[in-house]
């Protein structure tokens, strides 16, 4: 626990620091959510330039946490405005918290993401423990996939510390969106009601409460809710008159960001070049602003070349390079074809599902899915199109700013279909796409409940879900949010509506997650371990066992495919004889010598 929070709270610091440090190079005005992602970015791309020449260890976090306080100390009286603005809104910080806290004892959980255990555990160690390190995808391809964001799972680590990874990274990013969406929520409750709009926002923030991963280093987590806060700061700049290209900075560098965590996220592309296609005038006098795109993905470029000699991996359509550690052209066609198979149908051979035409592996496909993705997914298909053609006959009218949201969505569907269709490549296009409906309406409900009916619903609600078993913590979450609105605000009715919301949101993410939080309690509060929290759990039946690569040992599991935590090198429960290393040491990396 203490662990987590210390990781969590240095996370957030450099992304204050480095968050403020763009916004006043760009002589912009970004939200206090924005100037933390802009950090996050740009923290991340710093982190990831200096792993091509050193590992990313304790010296270069101090080093950067240095930089980052001194920094925060310049710019105090900045600081202290946004505290301000923050105490000024501390219903919506009671209202976040209430939700952060939960999210923060699940990620005290051990990863439970089957990847954490195959590959992401050990290329995170590798970047901990070396520099990057050429052909090492050679060693494992999954090494080759090189999501941007594991050189910032690995800065805050802490295991130098700790002696174990501490994964904070998601939880951030879950609390720093998560408060976005509340608050962007509760001020369109305020100015508009109950209108379409405040419920698309409401339906995306129970999104990212569903998302799994918290506990894991997962790219996966990061890669849909960059996605969807990209998605729903472009609908809400396009109800703002003031739209100058400085405003969408932060959705252009995320942007990119994005495609540098999964390369699932390429139809993003789509939505930034309307960005700077519509402010092209603008865009002539700070023509300076494109280097910093490439700021963003040309070290993680460097290091997909180093680690595969491919640019991009695995796509062996963009072949320029014949290093000595080069992936061999056979085995990323092998990479490629097994994620396209495995997303179309799990478990059957790869060279059969990548053979067969679209009419015959969809339908096996949709067996496959549950009734409320195959929901989803109708809706996601139909309703763009619904929009499209009504528009076309001007029969419904949308901005060229929620267009351009729609169209990236629809072709992000179109792109994941065909590609790669497992849910978690393609959801936020997906959850976009579906979500139409909702920017067509333009109806209102008018909030004018009697007060006394409120307090009657509020008792109803706290006892049917104490019933449940999860009341008592409800009710601790909701009644400082009703006695502050009701006391300080004279009874403010959408303080109490939003927060009966929450409370609901509360209550059924707790009855979710309810396994999960019971396993923190009994591990980290009734044992009186605050420490660390929970590692990976290696199956019992699985052990270690060592082969040799031009002399060195290399670990390679006893049963199945995963290496969880072991020490490094280790690889699948195959031997490849045709593997060696360049040199006399793994940071001079490994080569295919067939």
């Amino acid at each position: 626990m203490i662990a987590l929070f210390l990781s969590s709270l240095i996370s957030l610091i450099l992304f204050i620091s480095f968050g403020f440090f763009i916004e006043k190079s760009f002589k912009a005005q970004f939200s206090i959510v924005e100037k933390l992602l802009v950090g996050l970015v740009f923290c991340n791309t710093i982190t990831t330039c200096i792993s091509i020449f050193y590992p990313i260890n304790t010296s270069i976090l101090l080093f950067l946490f240095v930089i980052g306080l001194i920094y925060i100390a310049i710019i105090k009286s900045d600081l202290n405005r946004y505290i301000g603005l923050l105490n000024e809104n501390k219903f919506i910080v009671l209202c976040s918290f209430s939700i952060i806290i939960i999210s923060f004892i699940i990620t005290l959980n051990s990863p439970r993401n089957y990847d954490t255990g195959l590959y992401h555990l050990q290329a995170i160690k590798w970047i901990e423990e070396y520099s990057v390190v050429p052909g090492l995808a050679n060693l494992h391809g999954r090494f080759g996939f090189n999501p941007n964001i594991f050189t910032l799972f690995a800065l805050t680590s802490l295991n130098d510390w700790f002696h174990q990874e501490v994964f904070s990274i998601n939880f951030t990013i879950f609390s720093i969106i998560s408060f976005y969406f509340l608050n962007q929520s509760f001020k369109l409750l305020t100015k508009h009601g109950m209108n379409s709009l405040f419920l698309f926002f409401i339906s995306l923030f129970l999104v990212i409460l569903k998302l799994p991963n918290l506990s894991s280093p997962s790219p996966d987590f990061s890669f849909t809710a960059i996605l969807l806060f990209i998605f729903a700061r472009m609908i809400d700049l396009s109800n703002q008159k003031n739209n100058s290209l400085l405003n969408y900075i932060p959705i252009l560098f995320l942007g990119v960001y994005s495609l540098t965590i999964k390369l699932a996220a390429f139809p993003i592309l789509v939505l930034l070049i309307f960005i700077l296609f519509i402010n092209k005038n603008e865009l002539r006098k700070k023509l300076w602003i494109l280097p910093l795109f490439g700021l963003i993905i040309f070290p993680w470029l460097i290091r997909n070349i180093i680690l595969t000699g491919w640019l991009i991996y695995p796509f062996p359509a963009i072949d320029l390079f014949s290093f000595d550690w080069k992936v061999p052209l056979e085995k990323v066609i092998a990479e490629k074809n097994s994620i396209t198979s495995w997303a179309r149908n799990p478990g059957i051979k790869n060279g059969y599902v990548i053979n067969l035409d679209f009419i015959d592996w969809f339908p096996i496909w949709w067996q496959r899915q549950r009734a409320i993705f195959k929901a989803f997914f109708i809706l996601s298909f139909f309703s763009p199109l619904i929009v499209f053609i009504g528009q076309l006959f001007k029969k419904i009218k949308f901005d060229l700013f929620t267009n351009a949201v729609l169209i990236t969505s629809f072709l992000g569907l179109l792109f994941w279909i065909f590609l790669a269709p497992d849910w978690r490549f393609g959801e936020s296009f997906i959850i976009i796409s579906s979500l139409a409906p909702l920017l067509l309406l333009n109806s209102k409900l008018k909030l004018s409940l009697n007060p006394k009916f409120i307090y009657v619903l509020l008792l109803f609600l706290l006892i049917t879900f104490y019933t449940m078993g999860i009341g008592f913590l409800g009710l601790i979450a909701i009644s400082p949010i009703v006695f502050i609105s009701t006391l300080r605000n004279n009874f403010n009715q959408h303080k109490i509506i939003f927060g009966l919301m929450v409370f609901v949101f509360f209550t059924n993410y707790i009855k979710l997650e309810r396994s999960q939080i019971k396993k923190i309690y009994s591990k980290e509060f009734y044992s009186h371990n605050y420490l660390l929290p929970s590692k990976i759990v290696v199956p019992s039946n699985v052990s270690f066992k060592t082969f040799k690569i031009s002399g060195i040992d290399v670990y390679v599991p006893s049963e199945g495919d995963r290496c969880f935590d072991h020490q490094i090198p280790c690889t699948n429960n195959y031997k490849d004889s045709t593997i060696v290393l360049r040199n006399n040491s793994l940071q001079s990396g490994f080569r295919n010598n067939k």
